[in-house]
């Protein structure tokens, strides 16, 4: 791993370890090569930067970090001019340049209003320029660095003129070169999007183009991604057998049935349906609109139908998603149960000319509870075709443990390997019986986890950022925390009588607070 690391030499490369491996190397070891050391920074740089597309304090810190580690290595380097031309590019983006124009027609009084406007303007832009690189002696005159360096002169240039400007407004001897700022305006305006097509891709490729790119970054869902990928082909031959005249009448439609116990992704599936039929142009919007039971169903004569009705124009041009579905209709349901009333007017919706074709409808839930409603309502049953039906898995341990390690990343922590090793076991401890609920436990589990973290080690001196982002096994030991005296304002609480669950609590609440506060510093 870490040969692998000392050989990478390119930022249009993904580093050749993860985040968390890095992070758990800077964890374990103690690194007396700096180049080493740089590199694992510059790593970590890498990736928030990926997770934090926007400006990242954590990314500067070990930016900086690495520089001063290894000032001279070349990825040091390039990370740190990327990252303050990504900055320029930015700022530039920001600054309203097409409100710099100037017209010889303007009256005085305008362009000298004008002219202090953009006075204040460029001053600001340069103060945010970092000086050294816009003066560094450039070898290569092709470098990314060149362009940087080229819109530090023209603003330079800008200042200049604008000063000389404002001095001939002061002197009352109004002289301002309309068209040579227009000319250095425009200019910027181009370099702009130069500097943009000059970053590292990493730096600006942070949006996903195609829906089915959505599905292949999930976790497993071997065969569902499959057959959404088979499904996506067909779609879009369809799209194109139209474009030429031709048309289906046996065509099998959006509507959907997904299946699968809790914490398996229905949703998420949903969702991302939903940008494909608005990617491929067969709806208007990639808008899902989720009700249960609740929504839908009255509690008198014609509200069920004008509730699902309302709903179903919500949902015109997008998807129309029921959650737990089956749970309209009732086993033994009694005359006042309005909920047939709902899958009738849901059918008469999806059939009708005025809003057949411009929804889809996906109805979601457990298997067998979906196969049993189904089959007692044919007509709803027949709208939904069999290879419509995606019925999703299980979770393997491998892949639970692979979110569990993803959700603790989005929230800035990671498992040390005791650590894990030890999650994993209680993972398998929680799926014991059928109320297991997937992702939805783990991540769950990973959130008690910091919560346990945040409420024991609030107290405790924590200087290094490391030590705000390690869940080590000490984190896992979730037995309650006996009371303790502190000279704070809890202080009160304790003169209360009893409530020492409660106490117990508010102390771990309060901790955790000021964890949470203590990372963000």
């Amino acid at each position: 791993m870490i040969e692998q690391l000392k050989e990478w030499n390119s930022l249009d490369q993904q580093p050749p370890i993860s985040e968390v491996e890095a992070l758990r190397y800077l964890n374990e070891h103690d690194i007396e090569d700096t180049e080493l050391k740089a590199l694992l920074y510059v790593t970590l740089a890498y990736h928030r930067i990926k997770r934090h597309p926007e400006n990242d304090s954590l990314a500067d810190q070990f930016i900086d970090e690495a520089r001063i580690l290894d000032r001279s290595h070349m990825l040091v380097n390039d990370l740190y001019e990327s990252k303050q031309m990504m900055q320029a590019y930015s700022l530039l983006k920001r600054t309203p340049l097409e409100q710099w124009v100037l017209h010889e027609t303007d009256h005085d009084s305008a362009k000298a209003k004008k002219a202090r406007a953009i006075y204040a303007d460029v001053k600001e832009l340069k103060e945010e320029w970092d000086g050294e690189l816009a003066e560094k002696t450039i070898i290569d005159a092709t470098s990314r660095l060149k362009l940087y360096q080229d819109v530090y002169e023209q603003l330079s240039e800008l200042e200049q003129m604008m000063e000389d400007a404002i001095s001939s407004i002061e002197n009352r001897r109004i002289r301002i070169p309309v068209k040579e700022i227009n000319e250095r305006t425009r200019q910027l305006s181009d370099d702009q999007d130069e500097l943009y097509k000059r970053l590292p891709g990493f730096l600006t490729d942070q949006s996903i183009s195609n829906p089915l790119e959505s599905f292949d970054q999930m976790i497993g869902l071997h065969d569902v991604k499959t057959y959404i990928k088979r499904y996506y082909h067909f779609l879009k031959y369809q799209q194109q057998r139209k474009s030429f005249g031709f048309s289906m009448v046996d065509e099998p439609g959006l509507h959907m049935i997904i299946t699968g116990n809790p914490g398996t992704g229905k949703t998420t599936i949903a969702r991302l349906l939903a940008n494909i039929y608005h990617e491929l142009g067969i709806l208007d919007t990639k808008e899902v609109v989720e009700v249960n039971r609740s929504h839908l169903v009255g509690s008198y004569v014609g509200q069920s139908e004008e509730n699902t009705m309302n709903y179903v124009k919500q949902a015109i041009g997008g998807v129309l998603f029921i959650d737990e579905a089956y749970s309209l209709k009732r086993e033994g349901q009694t005359g006042n149960d309005y909920g047939q009333a709902v899958i009738d007017t849901l059918v008469s919706a999806m059939t009708s000319k005025e809003f057949g074709g411009k929804f889809a409808v996906i109805l979601a839930g457990y298997p067998e509870e979906m196969r049993q409603f189904l089959w007692s309502n044919p007509g709803l049953r027949s709208r939904f075709p069999e290879q419509n039906h995606i019925e999703l898995p299980d979770y393997k341990m491998d892949e639970l443990v692979t979110i569990a390690e993803q959700t603790a990343m989005q929230n800035d922590f990671f498992f040390t390997e005791r650590a894990l090793t030890e999650f994993t076991s209680l993972i398998d401890r929680e799926r014991v019986d059928d109320s297991f609920g997937n992702a939805r436990t783990v991540k769950n589990l990973v959130m008690k986890t910091v919560f346990q973290k945040g409420a024991s080690e609030a107290e405790r001196d924590k200087h290094h950022w490391l030590d705000h982002m390690r869940i080590d096994v000490n984190d896992l030991e979730w037995e309650d925390s006996s009371d303790k005296d502190e000279k704070s304002p809890m202080e009160r609480l304790d003169e209360l009588i009893g409530l020492n669950n409660v106490k117990a609590e508010v102390r771990k609440l309060s901790s955790f607070v000021q964890a949470q506060q203590k990372r963000k510093e």
